[in-house]
Formats: C-alpha cells, sequence, structure tokens
C-alpha cells in the first residue's frame, strides 16, 4: 500500500514537472506581447482583487469588498477560450445554466440561479437590453458577437433595487472595448465546421481628452438542422458594428457615447414550408455626460439610452412546396431611458448615491397568431450608501421605488457585507435583495387576444408583477499551496406569483398566468488552483432546486447538478493549449421525457508566429457525444474550427 502511494505521488510529481517545466515562460510571453497573460477569470477570485466593479452596488468597490455573488469574465479569458458568443462565455459561470434551441443563431437563454430566462436584466454599456416585443421580455443571447467586449459582469440574486424591473435572477451587464487604451487594433478570421466563417477588426486610438473604438465583425455558418425530425441545415448569418468614444473638455467633465447595431438572418423550419428566414436588427446608443465637483468628491451623471429591435419571419418560396413567400410574423419593440445618478464621497467611510430613472417602452406585433402592442412607462428613485466602518469591513445598503404605468408602484431594498480577515486569507460575503417585475405588454397582449380560450381552460388570465426575496452566505478562502482560492456560496430565493407559459386549446393559444410560488435554493462552489506560472486550472459546481411549490417538481431546463473544469497550459513561451470540460446532470421536461446527463469536452490551442499573428484551433465535443440541451432539438457533433489573429 506504500508502494502504491509513493508511485502515485512520483507519477505526480513527474506529471506536474513536465506541465510546469519552465515556470516563467508563460510570463515571459506575456511581457513580450506575444500572447495576452493566461488569465482564469470564470469566479470572482481569480481576477487581481483591486479590480473596480460597478454592477454589484454602483459604487466603484474593489472586487474583494463585494458582498454581493459576482463574476467577471475578461476580453483575455474570452480570447484564450476562443468563445464566439456572449452565450458561450457564461457557460463556465458558476450558478448559471444555459440553454440553445439548435445550432449558432438559435434561441440562447441564460438562467441565473434557476430563475427563469426572463427575470435575467441584460445590460450594455448601461442600455437595457431586455425585449418588450417577445411575450417573455426576456433577452435573447443568440445575436450578441463577443469581438467588441472588454468584460462580462454577472451578479447573481435578485438586483431590483439597484437595476429595477426585470432583474429578479440578477443582472448580465456587457462592457464594450473602449479606444483609452492607446493607439493600434486587431484583427481575426477563422473557418471551420458547418461551413462557418467569422472574423472582425477593431481600429481604437486616443489620449487623455478624446479616445475612439470602432469594430466590424461577421459571422456565417450552414450550420445544422434545429429540429430533431429532420435533417435541414438552418443556417445563420450576422453582422455588427460597434463603436464607442470618449471626450474629456476639463479635468472635471467627461462625455461618453456609444452604439452598436446588430443584423442578422436565421433559417429555420417554419409552417407550412420547412424553409423559412427570420431577420432581426438590433440598434443601440446611448450618451452620457459626467461632472465632478468639490474635489472630485461629488459626481454627477446624466443619461440618455436608447434600444430597438425589429424582427420578420417569413416563408421562403425558393424553399420548395410552392408555397409563395409571406410575412408571418413581425415584431418591435423600443426602449427610450433618461436617467440623473449623483455619487458623494461623504466622509472616508461613508458614501452616498441618489437617482432618479425614466423609462419609456412600447411594443408592436402586428404580424403573429396573437397581434398586440402596448407601452409601459416606468419612473423611479433610488437611495444607496456604502459604509465602511473599519479598514476590513464593508457594507451597503439600498431602497428604490419604481411607480408602473400599468401596475402601480413597488419598493424595493436590499444589502450586502463583506468582511476580509488578512491574517488568514480568508473573505466572507453575504447579501439580501428583493426583486420586482411587472408583466410585459407580450404578455399582456397575449392573454387579451386569448381571453377565450384561457377562460375554457380554466386558467385566470389576469396577471400581476412577479415579486422575490433572495439571499446567500459565502466565503472565499485563499488556500497554503498552488496560489489556491477556493469560494463556497449557499442561495436561496421565493419568487411569488411568476408568470409562466402554458398552450391551450385546439388552436394551442398562448396563455400566460401566475404560478403561485418557486422556491429555489442551492451551492456554488468554485476552486482555482495555479501549480505553476504555465498552469492554471478552474474548477465551478452548482447544486440547484428549483421547485415549483404547487407540483413540487423541478424547474425544466435547470439540472440540479452542473459542474466545468477549464485548464490553461504554457508548455513553450509562444504556446497556449486549453480544454474545457462541461457536465450537466439529469433535467426535468413539461412537454416531454427527461432529458438524460452529458458531457463535454472541447480543446483548444493557440500558437505565436510573432509579436503580431498568432494562429489557433479548437475542437469542440472532442468525444463526438450525442446529448440532448433542449427537448426537440440538435445539438452539435463534434466540430473544428481554426484561424489567424492579429494585434497592433
Amino acid at each position: 500500500m506504500a508502494y502504491k502511494l509513493t508511485k502515485s505521488a512520483l507519477l505526480g510529481a513527474v506529471s506536474f514537472s513536465i506541465l510546469c517545466g519552465a515556470p516563467i515562460r508563460a510570463e515571459a510571453a506575456a511581457q513580450d506581447g506575444i500572447l495576452p497573460s493566461p488569465s482564469v477569470t470564470g469566479s470572482t477570485q481569480s481576477i487581481p482583487p483591486d479590480t473596480i466593479i460597478v454592477t454589484g452596488t454602483r459604487f466603484a468597490t474593489p472586487l474583494d469588498q463585494l458582498g454581493q455573488s459576482v463574476t467577471v469574465i475578461t476580453s483575455e479569458e474570452i480570447e484564450q477560450r476562443q468563445q464566439v458568443q456572449v452565450f458561450d462565455a457564461l457557460s463556465l459561470v458558476p450558478g448559471v445554466q444555459t440553454s440553445r434551441s439548435g445550432p449558432v443563431g438559435t434561441t440562447s437563454t441564460v438562467f441565473l440561479r434557476g430563475a427563469p430566462s426572463n427575470t435575467t436584466l441584460v445590460v450594455q454599456d448601461g442600455i437595457v437590453l431586455n425585449s418588450l416585443a417577445s411575450t417573455s421580455g426576456g433577452f435573447n443571447f443568440a445575436n450578441f458577437d463577443t469581438s467588441d467586449i472588454e468584460r462580462i459582469e454577472i451578479i447573481r440574486g435578485a438586483q431590483s433595487t439597484i437595476y429595477g424591473s426585470d432583474a429578479i435572477g440578477g443582472v448580465v451587464n456587457i462592457i464594450t472595448r473602449s479606444g483609452a487604451e492607446g493607439s493600434g487594433g486587431s484583427a481575426s478570421l477563422e473557418g471551420g465546421s458547418f461551413g462557418t466563417l467569422r472574423g472582425h477588426a477593431t481600429l481604437r486610438g486616443g489620449d487623455e481628452r478624446f479616445n475612439a473604438r470602432a469594430t466590424i465583425s461577421g459571422l456565417s455558418t450552414d450550420g445544422f438542422s434545429a429540429q430533431s425530425d429532420n435533417d435541414e441545415s438552418d443556417g445563420y448569418r450576422n453582422i455588427t458594428v460597434s463603436s464607442r468614444v470618449g471626450f474629456k473638455p476639463t479635468d472635471s467633465l467627461t462625455f461618453d457615447g456609444v452604439a452598436r447595431f446588430s443584423d442578422s438572418q436565421l433559417e429555420f423550419d417554419g409552417f407550412p414550408t420547412d424553409f423559412a428566414t427570420s431577420d432581426t436588427e438590433e440598434l443601440n446608443v446611448a450618451a452620457f455626460a459626467t461632472h465632478e465637483t468639490l474635489g472630485g468628491r461629488f459626481t454627477n451623471r446624466f443619461g440618455v439610452t436608447y434600444s430597438t429591435l425589429e424582427s420578420i419571419n417569413l416563408n421562403d418560396e425558393e424553399g420548395g412546396d410552392g408555397v409563395p413567400s409571406e410575412i408571418t410574423f413581425a415584431q418591435e419593440g423600443e426602449r427610450l431611458s433618461y436617467e440623473y445618478q449623483g455619487s458623494l464621497n461623504a466622509t472616508d467611510w461613508l458614501d452616498v448615491i441618489i437617482g432618479a430613472e425614466r423609462e419609456e417602452a412600447d411594443a408592436d406585433v402586428p404580424i403573429s397568431s396573437v397581434p398586440f402592442s402596448g407601452e409601459i412607462n416606468q419612473t423611479s428613485g433610488y437611495g444607496l450608501a456604502r459604509i465602511q466602518p473599519t479598514s476590513w469591513i464593508d457594507l451597503t445598503v439600498g431602497v428604490r421605488h419604481d411607480a408602473n404605468s400599468n401596475f402601480g408602484g413597488s419598493t424595493t431594498a436590499n444589502g450586502a457585507g463583506n468582511i476580509r480577515i488578512d491574517q488568514t486569507g480568508t473573505i466572507l460575503r453575504g447579501s439580501y435583495s428583493e426583486g420586482f417585475r411587472a408583466p410585459s405588454p407580450g404578455q399582456l397582449g397575449a392573454n387579451a387576444n386569448g381571453l377565450e380560450a384561457i377562460l375554457v381552460a380554466g386558467l385566470d388570465p389576469t396577471l400581476v408583477p412577479e415579486t422575490s426575496a433572495s439571499w446567500d452566505i459565502g466565503i472565499q478562502q485563499t488556500l497554503p499551496f498552488w496560489g489556491g482560492i477556493f469560494g463556497a456560496t449557499y442561495f436561496q430565493s421565493d419568487i411569488n406569483n411568476l408568470i409562466d407559459f402554458e398552450s391551450v386549446g385546439p388552436d394551442f393559444v398562448a396563455a400566460f398566468f401566475n404560478r403561485e410560488e418557486v422556491d429555489i435554493e442551492g451551492v456554488e462552489l468554485t476552486l482555482t488552483l495555479r501549480p505553476c506560472d504555465d498552469l492554471e486550472l478552474l474548477a465551478n459546481y452548482t447544486y440547484l432546486e428549483a421547485i415549483d411549490v404547487a407540483t413540487g417538481i423541478q424547474l425544466d431546463n435547470r439540472p440540479e447538478n452542473r459542474a466545468t473544469f477549464d485548464v490553461n497550459w504554457t508548455p513553450v513561451s509562444r504556446l497556449i493549449l486549453g480544454a474545457q470540460v462541461i457536465y450537466n446532470g439529469d433535467e426535468t421536461e413539461s412537454f416531454g421525457d427527461p432529458l438524460d446527463s452529458f458531457v463535454l469536452l472541447n480543446v483548444r490551442g493557440e500558437y505565436a508566429l510573432n509579436d503580431a499573428f498568432s494562429l489557433f484551433a479548437r475542437i469542440d465535443n472532442v468525444t463526438d457525444t450525442d446529448y440532448i440541451d433542449n427537448s426537440g432539438f440538435n445539438t452539435p457533433s463534434i466540430s473544428g474550427f481554426g484561424g489567424v489573429r492579429a494585434r497592433f
């Protein structure tokens, strides 16, 4: 027995000595600018602790001082993992479940800690992206490319006090690149399986007074059949143009502007023909002015944001069956918001924020089985405070009132705390937060149009707002070996009057109704290790119970067990290799058989030819696992991609 243990230890030591054979190679490559510095940032503890985060509190707070559960994904991590879309980047975050209805471009949804996807508020550079025109009111991640992203911040748990309606499950905050890094740019071109071709180009430049960045990206793929009952490939095309500018005419005054336009086309299986297309255009623009007074202790920020989405579905006359082209579905939604925020550094231990927002939004679905139109106006005011009674304690509290034009007023509150014990490398976190979400115009319109069938089915067509209360408590512990950091968080959330969907009657009329209650609880575990400078390891595990109290059944597409593992290894200075393992446990399915668990293995690599150019490649689903992610929809088989990247 002793011999076996000694032999195992020796083999382990030899393995690590091979993987860590040159402890300065990764650092040297990064310092030379040949490749980005390897960085495992899929958990809050693995990026620099002094990284400033705003998403969780609206205060500019170092990451290690936050009380909320926040994960940060940087552009370096996205590039290393060769992640094409935001949806892909979110797949490794603890507490996040993802679901896609077929190939790239099809509906892609994200669940935070088991809450419905439409309770995740998605924000890009201060612009709310959730669609009012869709009946769910959620955000479809299918068309958001990663080419222009600086980082993504994910905060889990109800956040209506900070971000208003739709933030019951949490917030995904997407921050695009600025030109403040100095003159330069980047470009990439890749191709691979399913007839895929993707590329991007970015230019940036500026100084302390003015900076600008412009990016164009495109993706084309033949795809594969989304539906499991046919083999007709569903192709996808997307082109995105974005820019960001900053102007600082004086030391105390700053102007910022951002714009992003996306045009996409998806082929799908329509009715009565299998040849149909969906054309979608999305535009997001914003302008902000920031003024500092009192020596920088009081900051006033004014902002105007606008977002719009237009989508048309039509049957394709060239597809066959003699069916002429016709529009089968059309939708348009837009949101215009005004905001003011004042931030005061009152004392060395107290910061205060007050703010007001006005949102005017409308939706129009003129062509549909349930056509509707509607609008929602909401006026909000909030107050937040950050208190630091000592150098090792941080507390935040807040209150918000939303006045909704359709459902009256609602007040929410939150609080969070952070305690740091430097002597043991321990951080304790805890938070409590409340949520409020009004029914979307789409849900109200659908029930109005299908009123008769809904009443016959015995459902109550009257909708009331969803509310929630959630809390979590966690620990982050620095380990005495391999640069290790371990994290554990327990979370619990109760959602009342959850709005759910059901098809009723012989015509399958869409009906929305309030469930009584959904109870959610679970555990998130994270582990980051760096045995040597050449090797980084990240593991996440989430246990989740998301139970409909009335039925006692787990909600669809929420596996009880989900785990991910990611590794970066630099065997030589110009080469970075990586691998990713995703385990997805069994899932319940209301409209079919339960979904079996599966394991996916993806591998990747990048080699720097010189300071400017590098070659990269990846293989997804290496073992060619046959699995189901969403009932009734196909998933990709083994696939390979490769390309070239330039930095200048």
